[in-house]
């Protein structure tokens, strides 16, 4: 008999361990220093299911390849997480723009870092969240040495802050594209 509980109790611990591991990371409590060739995500966007959903589509990308840095609750992790086609998104809560939460991901592996104009906070004005588009791109300069970085910029006068940190390689303005949207209907 002691052989069979030693069993159930070595069941229960693994049982109990990976469910606690797996409600980690459906919280972004989690980290992906082991992921490689990954896309890294570092901001949030009010519509972030539809920027991804897009991203995947169009970028022919396997969600299980995506890693996102975000400033966000646990539910908001969660919800993104309960969306079918985004299983496997991987999502570590934190500053995007904070080395600290950088190592957790390894930018240095990663193939692609898309910078967001981070929308996490509905209370911050667009100069402080192009300025920790800055700063994040000040933080990614010592781990990025040969990955695509897209930033994503709201003014252009902080241009010329990002490209001195001489990390990114393209840079997006949203109202420029949809501006030449509106003329080309």
């Amino acid at each position: 008999f002691s052989a069979l509980g030693a069993v159930a109790m070595f069941s229960a611990t693994l049982t109990s361990a990976l469910t606690a591991k797996k409600i980690r990371e459906g919280r972004g409590l989690t980290h992906a220093k082991d992921y490689s060739d990954h896309l890294l995500i570092l901001g949030w966007k009010k519509d972030m299911a539809g920027l991804l959903e897009d991203v995947l589509t169009y970028g022919d990308i396997d969600p299980r390849g995506v890693v996102i840095v975000a400033d966000v609750a646990a539910e908001v992790a969660e919800d993104l997480g309960a969306h079918p086609s985004l299983a496997g998104i991987r999502i570590v809560r934190g500053q995007h723009y904070s080395e600290e939460y950088l190592k957790l991901v390894n930018p240095t592996g990663a193939s692609a870092i898309l910078v967001l104009a981070d929308e996490s906070s509905p209370y911050t004005g667009e100069s402080e969240i192009d300025s920790k588009t800055v700063m994040c791109a000040m933080a990614l300069s010592k781990y990025v040495r040969t990955s695509h970085v897209v930033a994503e910029l709201l003014d252009p006068s902080f241009e010329p802050y990002l490209r001195n940190t001489k990390v990114v390689d393209e840079i997006v303005f949203p109202r420029r594209y949809s501006r030449g949207f509106l003329r080309m209907s």
